[in-house]
């Protein structure tokens, strides 16, 4: 199905609307009136585009103030944006793939597997060796509305991580600062944070989070010096909309309680977490089920896990009727 505007509330198929229950905009910040207006007036001053390395002579003061701001938001020691969170997960594998062999749990986003991992399950993370390991996992991986649980590495020391909480970051944790936090738990282990901006917060670009020493070496090597930098405007956007994310993760939370409430009893039957906007099942026959009741969902085949994904993603801008179309929408497949 090809659409010509934007994938919000509603998608249009014809002249038949459906709501639709996709995408990756948890926040509903892609389309909210005052994100654009804020975006707007950053274009005025920062231009559509900015094609210098950064490392150039000229360096805009933009990049060092959001990074700052990012770095005290996440918890990390240092933080350095990227064009796009895939080039973020690149530059984070390509630091360490010469000295380091790696693995990665299955469902990983290919953008922190690297090409030789070996892939293994979370109870086989104790039987790896301690030393030279580079483990990859996503904080939320495919099809799960839980978050990984990385305890288990704390028996491995002088292991390295790399999380990529693309899916996690903007409304996840405290204030919505992801999973870095909740990570210090996991002592002697050097941990890396990747993650694209383009899903929750709305910002087409990526982010690298880890140690001081980390992020200087990265913002050194030859893929970032030779790369242009994020969009300034969308960083200054990011800067200047601060209250309106607050209030967003808010109004996603009263949206997901107030599903809950509808769902009742019926919520056991799909793959669901009360705080996680996502909604999973395993019935192929779902999709086109919902789509009879003109609600469109996620429904195609992906590379991780390897199968077709049914994926419903509520989202801060859908309204109370909405949620209420499609918990009753999904009721009803119950009794189908």
């Amino acid at each position: 199905m090809q659409v010509h505007q934007f994938p919000g509330r509603i998608v249009s198929e014809g002249a038949c609307d459906f709501l639709y229950f996709g995408g990756t905009s948890y926040l509903g910040l892609s389309q909210h009136p005052e994100f654009l207006s804020i975006l707007t007036q950053n274009l005025q001053r920062w231009g559509t585009s900015y094609g210098s390395s950064r490392n150039a002579n000229v360096q805009l003061a933009v990049y060092e103030a959001a990074e700052q701001t990012l770095t005290r938001w996440i918890g990390s020691e240092a933080a350095v944006t990227v064009s796009s969170g895939t080039l973020a997960g690149w530059l984070a594998l390509k630091i360490y793939e010469k000295k380091y062999a790696f693995c990665h749990i299955r469902g990983t986003h290919p953008a922190v597997v690297q090409r030789n991992s070996r892939e293994i399950t979370e109870t086989e993370w104790c039987d790896l060796p301690s030393q030279k390991t580079i483990v990859t996992a996503d904080s939320y991986l495919s099809n799960r509305t839980v978050p990984t649980n990385f305890e288990s590495l704390s028996n491995m020391a002088n292991a390295k991580l790399i999380v990529d909480d693309s899916h996690g970051l903007g409304f996840t944790g405290k204030e919505g600062s992801g999973i870095y936090k909740s990570l210090a738990a996991i002592s002697n282990h050097q941990k890396t944070l990747v993650a694209s901006l383009g899903k929750a917060m709305g910002l087409p670009g990526g982010i690298i989070c880890g140690s001081k020493k980390l992020i200087e070496k990265l913002k050194n090597s030859e893929g970032f010096i030779s790369a242009s930098g994020m969009l300034p405007a969308y960083l200054q956007t990011f800067l200047d909309a601060q209250n309106l994310y607050f209030l967003q993760r808010q109004k996603l939370q009263e949206r997901l309680d107030y599903f809950v409430s509808e769902m009742g009893e019926a919520l056991s039957f799909y793959n669901f977490s009360g705080n996680y906007p996502v909604i999973y099942s395993d019935k192929e026959e779902l999709a086109n089920f919902l789509y009879q009741k003109k609600i469109m969902i996620v429904n195609f085949d992906y590379p991780s896990p390897g199968k077709k994904l049914n994926r419903i993603v509520l989202s801060a801008h859908h309204n109370a009727e909405d949620v209420r179309k499609l918990a009753a929408a999904l009721k009803e497949f119950l009794k189908f």
